[in-house]
Order: C-alpha cells, then sequence, then structure tokens
C-alpha cells in the first residue's frame, strides 16, 4: 500500500468477510480499526466496482470482486502444500481459475522458479503470472543500517541477540518444543544473552493474546521480549546475531537478510520438495536438545548465513517497488506516477517484556579474577510467592492444528481483498 500511499487519484479502503470468518482471521476487524482508514463491508466491496483489488490469499471469494485483481504470496513466495494435500499454498488451482476464467488478473511471484508450479497445476494462469520480488524483503533490505536502532529499542546492549520464530501447528518451534523459550532464559546467563519471540499471528488469532501470554508465563517473568504480531517483527529479525525457528517463512526472510539460521523443530511434512525452504531445513543446523544449549547458539551466532538459499526464494532483490508499482498502476489504467518507487524501512519495534525480578548467581575464578554470571529464577522461600510453572506439554492444545483451518491464513490482511478506487467508476 505505501506504493499508492501519496497519491492524490488513488482512495484506499480494506474490507474483510466478517460472516464467514475463518479461525485465523480474529483480530482482523480491530487491526483494521487501529489504522484509523477507511473499512466497508465484504458485502458492500462485492457490490461495488473499484479499479484494483488486492489480495493475500486466494482462498476468499475473489470471483465475485468487481476489479481487476493482484494475488500476492502471504509468505516468501509459495514454499509449503496445503496440509493433507498435493495443493501449493497460494496457487490452489480451483482458486484460480472458476467456470474457465482466470480470476486474478496478475499473480505476483517472489521468483521465476514458481512459474512452474501455474504451468503444471494451471497453465491457463500462466500468462497472468509476473516476476514482482518479495516487498517484505525488499523493506528487511532497507532496514539494515537501522539494527543498531533496533537492538537499542530492544535493550540488547551489547549482548548476543538470540531471536526465536514459531509459525503455527504442531511442527512450529512451540510445537515441537513449548518449554524451549523458559529454558533458553534460565540456563543461559542474562547479561551476555537477549531472547526475542515472534509468533505466528495465527497462532495469536486461534488462541487468544491471553492464551498465549499465559503460556509462555514462565519465559516472559524471565524476561522474554514477545514481539506483537501487528507490527516488529522484520525489526527484531534485522537486529538478531541468529535466529532459532521453524519451517515457517520467517527462516527464509531470515536467511536473505544474512542472518544466521539454527533449526528448532521438527520438519513439517507441508514444505514442497525442492523448495528453498526444503533446502534451508536440509542444510541449516539443527537444535539438539541432548547437547548444551549455550554451545549451540554460540556456534550460531557465528555460523555464515545461508544466503545463496534465501537467493532461489526472491528474485529481484532490492527491486520489488520498481517492479510492482507499474503493474499497480497498469491494472488501475492510471499513468504511473514520477517519483522514485521504494519501499521504506520496517517501523520500530514495541516489544512486550517484563524484567526479571530474581537471579540465582553463578560465582567462577578464571585465573585472577571472578566471573559473575546472573540467571532468571523464580521466587522461592515466602508464603504467596510464585513457584516455577511447569512448561505446557506437548498434548496440549498449543500451537497444535486440530482446531485450526490449515488453508486460513493468519496475517492481518489474509481474508481482506484491499481495494483501491481510483477513477471514481
Amino acid at each position: 500500500m505505501s506504493l499508492l500511499k501519496d497519491d492524490p487519484r488513488v482512495q484506499i479502503v480494506f474490507t474483510h468477510n466478517e460472516r464467514e470468518p475463518a479461525i485465523l482471521s480474529s483480530g482482523v476487524g480491530e487491526f483494521l480499526a487501529s489504522l484509523d482508514a477507511k473499512v466497508i463491508s465484504w458485502e458492500q466491496a462485492v457490490e461495488t466496482r473499484f479499479d484494483l483489488a488486492i489480495a493475500a490469499s486466494e482462498n476468499d471469494e475473489l470471483h465475485r470482486v468487481k476489479a481487476p485483481v493482484l494475488l500476492v504470496p502471504h509468505g516468501i513466495g509459495h514454499q509449503k502444500h496445503y496440509p493433507h494435500q498435493t495443493v501449493i499454498s497460494g496457487l490452489n488451482p480451483a482458486r484460480l481459475v472458476r467456470d474457465g476464467q482466470v480470476v486474478p488478473s496478475r499473480i505476483g511471484l517472489s521468483h521465476s522458479n514458481q512459474l512452474r508450479y501455474i504451468r503444471q497445476h494451471s497453465p491457463q494462469a500462466e500468462p497472468h503470472a509476473v516476476v514482482v520480488g518479495d516487498p517484505c524483503h525488499d523493506r528487511m533490505l532497507a532496514s539494515l543500517n537501522r539494527a543498531a536502532r533496533y537492538r537499542r529499542l530492544l535493550d540488547v546492549r551489547d549482548r548476543k541477540h538470540v531471536v526465536l520464530a514459531s509459525t503455527w501447528g504442531p511442527d512450529s518451534l512451540l510445537g515441537t518444543d513449548p518449554g524451549l523459550p523458559a529454558r533458553l532464559l534460565t540456563e543461559l546467563p542474562v547479561d551476555e544473552y537477549k531472547f526475542s519471540l515472534i509468533v505466528h499471528p495465527g497462532a495469536w488469532a486461534a488462541h487468544s493474546p491471553w492464551q498465549i501470554r499465559a503460556w509462555l508465563s514462565r519465559a516472559l517473568r524471565a524476561g522474554l521480549a514477545v514481539i506483537p504480531p501487528q507490527r516488529g517483527w522484520q525489526a527484531a529479525v534485522v537486529s538478531a546475531d541468529c535466529l532459532i525457528s521453524d519451517g515457517g517463512s520467517i527462516a527464509l526472510y531470515a536467511a536473505a537478510a544474512k542472518i544466521p539460521v539454527l533449526i528448532g523443530s521438527r520438519e513439517p511434512a507441508t514444505v514442497v520438495p525442492d523448495s528453498p525452504l526444503a533446502e534451508l531445513l536440509a542444510r541449516a543446523p539443527r537444535l539438539d536438545q541432548e547437547r548444551d544449549l549455550r554451545e549451540q547458539v554460540d556456534q550460531a551466532c557465528t555460523a555464515g548465513p545461508l544466503t545463496e538459499i534465501a537467493a532461489r526464494a526472491v528474485e529481484f532483490s532490492g527491486k520489488c517497488a520498481e517492479l510492482l508499482r507499474p503493474v499497480l498502476y497498469e491494472l488501475m489504467r492510471l499513468a504511473e506516477p514520477d517519483t522514485r518507487a521504494v519501499f521504506l524501512p520496517v517501523p520500530d519495534p514495541v516489544p512486550d517484556v517484563t524484567e526479571p525480578a530474581t537471579f540465582s548467581v553463578e560465582v567462577r575464578r578464571h585465573a585472577d579474577h571472578l566471573v559473575v554470571s546472573r540467571f532468571p529464577t523464580e521466587q522461592a522461600g515466602r508464603s504467596g510467592s510464585p513457584t516455577a510453572m511447569s512448561s505446557p506439554t506437548k498434548n496440549c492444545p498449543l500451537w497444535t492444528s486440530s482446531k485450526v483451518r490449515p488453508w486460513s491464513t493468519a496475517s492481518s490482511p489474509a481474508r481482506t481483498p484491499i481495494s483501491t478506487a481510483g477513477q471514481g467508476k
């Protein structure tokens, strides 16, 4: 939307289907309201003629929209199948083509190697595909020189910043090991390591912010910085010394930003074989619960990034704005502005963090000096004081997909075709 913001010829409105909400769509209305933008009902949206509609999911009734539709991925390209299917997420043939007609006017791809998926499963839609790169990746590139600022806002100081990223479902980082954040924070010294956590918006939507914070309460009391789903995850990744992740898109985004990646989850069965994500999961080091956590984190922070893999996921790195904006204006039948098309840096992170109240202290002698290390710990010994909580078990509903429709997307505009009315038709 930033490519259209300052054009007085373009009015932008938002919509989402409140009457048929997906499980992962909880919070979309509140997020749109927080933008102070114009939001219209789905019924009004499909009855009104617009000049352009932008959608991040093909699972909505896009065939009902009276506008040229630009369909874009809601992750870094197309790396996953829908669970228990061979259909590639974001490229469902039954949704791309309806009644013999291709629904999207343009299908934005992050890399030309994704054309083979359309060619194989929806050949009729191939002429509608256009490779534009990835706007999220380019915004992160534009933010690399702000890493020091982001680290300051996250209170990293001179510590190693370790970012944990968990998608949703049983094969996510937290689905695989719900107690990992608390163990990292209590086993590694607080004056040498800073830990931040990014949780997929789908988990927030399916379980509620209250429940997620409750499940993470032990880690939160130990000082874990939780990045809210609305903003800040890109800045957290850019400022990281390493990322502990799973098979979600953030692992590829981190690799593309030259951040070392350590995989801490099972490999999901939904990953497309021979995709960049599959290669990353195969080549990145894996967290071993039987080995010392600190040693593995230190090794990951000094390892080289797997940027050559990410290059297979995003083409035309740094040029997305100049490739994407002409597509938008062509579909609206408007002359493109004379100004240069650029993506701005990502916004500052605003973490949810509580400083630990109590510590255990370890003193070690090294030659002629002493080394003092502090570790967050639970209060004990007083009536009414909190005691150590057990981590959620792997059998609890945390991060699982039993109540989550795997074909639903969870980022804020996921079920939100974003419509712009440019010429008052």
